[in-house]
């Protein structure tokens, strides 16, 4: 892996002012998935499997729906998860998503910024492959520490 200039993001966000952050937050506007092409399966960029954890793997597919992928999700609920949160699960999991090019693992300490505020690079993209539009969204709400603002 070539080296990258800049600092993680995670590192520095503490001593940015509100109007680095905002311009950040701009850049980064750019990396949206809705703006990226749409796939025609649900997996990774080999079209090998959707992988749908990081500390703990989840691995099936790749799917050719949303509705395959989204019973999969549900066929690995923990056993003895209240029925409560079962429901919640099975009617969280709707369909008709578009399914895009995600990272999947979008979070402060992959995203490299200078010392302009200039975003440098985003690594760590062994998890990208083609998901439902709002994927990268969760996997990114997923990552975020207690960070202020």
């Amino acid at each position: 892996m070539d080296y990258m200039p800049g600092n993680r993001l995670d590192e520095v966000w503490k001593i940015l002012i509100s109007p680095q952050k905002i311009s950040i937050a701009e850049q980064l506007r750019g990396h949206d998935p809705a703006t990226q092409p749409e796939g025609t399966y649900i997996g990774d960029v080999d079209g090998r499997t959707a992988i749908t954890g990081k500390y703990v793997s989840i691995e099936g597919g790749p799917f050719d729906s949303e509705q395959e992928f989204n019973k999969s999700i549900l066929e690995d609920l923990p056993p003895g998860l209240p029925v409560i949160y079962q429901h919640l699960a099975e009617n969280a999991l709707t369909d008709g998503h578009e399914i895009v090019f995600t990272h999947s693992d979008f979070a402060t300490r992959n995203i490299l910024v200078d010392e302009n505020c200039q975003v440098t690079a985003i690594l760590d993209w062994e998890w990208a492959g083609w998901y439902p539009e709002y994927w990268q969204y969760y996997k990114a709400y997923r990552n975020l520490l207690p960070m202020p603002d």
